[in-house]
């Protein structure tokens, strides 16, 4: 029997939680996504087209249906690999820029010298200030690889040069505040269409809030049995490079289904559906770094379930 992925079981260990389980699934993509950096690539129209497996990810639903169990998670699991800057907290996307503009150091790593971040907060709203140009500029960063080199250049500023910007980010928010925070021209502009928009308006399951197992908060899961599970293979992801290949089969499969999505395709005002084969291209990715004996190839049952999750 084949083992669960690094997502899925980390999926299964946060089980007994209420959170949707999309969420769980989702943000942990996301770990996989920020570790991964400008460290690999899928070439596509004989080279002319590269992607990188960078995901922008909302968790959407009600306050209090469980956004923030599975974001902190990830925030953590990531900040413990220290593979990339974790940009956590309240930021203007300015102080965003100039954080991506410095080498990184981390305590017992390699410097950082490209931009590559992991933006993460528990709500979109106070995530970033709100500035009318916050959201154009992470549309403009998502496509990384249209932009090797982008400079901010701020009259009264220095110019900010980011190199090879990779950015994933993980949000949540409410309905209400969703509104609030994006602006109708980002809905449109293409902000919306770069972001995989996962809503519930419901929790996975009731359980026992208080159950009867004493747990010593200083012997606490996460330290002691996730972090030492799971994290390695974030710092693997994040010590490799190299290009990732399609087998046949998940060529084939991919070309095929695309076609009949093109066939069939419908208006859509944000332009996601446009960008729907994109997203599954870049999820095929992450489930490919996902796998604990990740090989190095993207197989056909990657494509499967990045078509069925997309």
């Amino acid at each position: 029997m084949k083992r669960p992925n690094w997502v899925d079981s980390l999926v299964s260990e946060c089980g007994h939680v209420e959170t949707p389980q999309s969420w769980l699934w989702w943000s942990f993509i996301s770990c996989i996504s920020a570790a991964a950096g400008n460290n690999y690539y899928l070439t596509t129209l004989k080279g002319d087209l590269v992607y990188r497996p960078n995901l922008y990810i909302m968790l959407l639903g009600e306050s209090g249906l469980g956004k923030g169990f599975p974001i902190n998670r990830a925030k953590l699991l990531v900040t413990k690999a220290g593979v990339t800057r974790v940009i956590a907290g309240r930021s203007s996307i300015q102080a965003i820029v100039q954080e991506l503009s410095r080498t990184k150091t981390i305590e017992g790593k390699a410097p950082i010298g490209d931009s590559r971040g992991y933006i993460v907060n528990g709500e979109l709203s106070t995530a970033i200030i709100q500035d009318p140009d916050s959201l154009t500029i992470l549309t403009d960063l998502y496509d990384g690889h249209y932009n090797p080199e982008w400079t901010n250049l701020l009259k009264g500023d220095g110019a900010e040069k980011l190199k090879s910007p990779y950015i994933t980010a993980l949000f949540g928010s409410s309905p209400a505040h969703f509104y609030d925070s994006i602006p109708q021209a980002n809905i449109e502009g293409g902000y919306i269409g770069r972001n995989l928009i996962i809503y519930e308006e419901k929790r996975s399951r009731d359980v026992d809030l208080l159950d009867d197992e004493a747990v010593n908060v200083e012997d606490h899961k996460f330290d002691t049995y996730l972090v030492p599970s799971y994290v390695p293979h974030l710092v693997s992801i994040g010590s490799k490079k190299g290009p990732l290949k399609p087998s046949d089969p998940a060529r084939e499969l991919f070309n095929t289904w695309r076609k009949k999505w093109r066939g069939s395709q419908t208006h859509d005002k944000t332009g996601f559906l446009n960008r729907v084969p994109d997203h599954v291209l870049k999820v095929s990715m992450c489930l490919a770094l996902g796998e604990w004996d990740f090989g190095g190839e993207i197989q056909e049952n990657h494509i499967e379930e990045a078509i069925t999750k997309v």
